[in-house]
């Protein structure tokens, strides 16, 4: 049975909770992510962390991740807001490893909309895409920078990197505060399947059958990464995991290259 990664807040996330290590406003920290790295500062500028501040509330939900296209688009997992009733309360925070850092490198943006694949279905979990449309646009910089989409023709092989704020811990239950990434591999559309994660190739990718590294709940919406001609580009986002958040269970992405199109018509229709 698929465990959607509705989330908390990866992109990727692995074992081991280790004491939490201070941030400063200029440097990431280094330690562990599900058997993964806390990612430094700038190291990948084009992940933002998706909040929802709620009336009274002190500190900000973190619920998802998204990846900069331009100063204001965002791909992200369609998951993540079929359920939201209104943008007025999300926000992103770009700039930052520290999802609660509001300081000088943090951009802190309200959403304007978001544009769900027309085919998106959360039963069957297909057309697993969306995009976000920024309220004013990002100011780029060092920590804050958009990731390349691939040829419309791509098929991941071989390995990439996962990265997200997403659980940390086998029953889902910790999530990180800080950035994550973890290098994890592409399996086959057979392999997951005898996971009980059935997926179609044509739209969809297959990571981390036998590996140690998986993606958690909080992940979702976040990007698997493989460089391109020597360009990191965004090969896929973060859709579901069949058998939770343990090593050597297999997780499911939207392959973007199969939706390159309706990416880029979404933009340019709505500028």
């Amino acid at each position: 049975m698929k465990l959607q990664l509705f989330l908390i807040v990866v992109f990727a996330a692995f074992i081991s909770c280790a004491p939490r290590a201070e941030v400063s406003d200029d440097e990431g920290v280094q330690d562990r992510i599900l058997n993964g790295d806390l990612a430094e500062a700038a190291k990948y500028p084009f992940i933002v962390n998706v909040q929802e501040r709620k009336p009274g509330e002190k500190d900000p939900f973190r619920f998802c991740g998204a990846s900069i296209l331009s100063e204001k688009w965002l791909l992200t997992a369609a998951h993540c807001y079929d359920h939201v009733k209104s943008t007025a309360d999300i926000r992103i925070n770009a700039g930052v490893v520290d999802a609660n850092n509001f300081g000088s490198k943090s951009q802190e943006i309200s959403v304007k909309k978001w544009f769900i694949h027309p085919k998106y279905s959360r039963i069957a979990v297909h057309d697993d895409i969306a995009l976000i449309e920024l309220l004013k646009p990002l100011k780029f910089n060092k920590h804050v920078s958009p990731i390349s989409l691939p040829p419309a023709d791509y098929e991941p092989t071989g390995e990439g990197k996962i990265l997200g704020w997403g659980a940390i811990d086998p029953k889902e239950e910790i999530r990180s505060q800080y950035l994550r990434e973890a290098t994890i591999h592409v399996s086959t559309e057979a392999e997951c399947n005898k996971h009980d994660s059935p997926m179609s190739a044509a739209t969809q990718i297959c990571l981390g059958v036998s590996d140690k590294t998986t993606a958690c709940q909080g992940d979702s919406g976040g990007p698997f990464m493989q460089m391109i001609n020597n360009k990191p580009c965004i090969v896929g986002v973060t859709s579901f995991a069949g058998k939770g958040c343990t090593e050597k269970a297999p997780s499911v992405y939207t392959k973007v290259s199969a939706y390159k199109s309706w990416i880029e018509e979404t933009m340019k229709n709505n500028p």
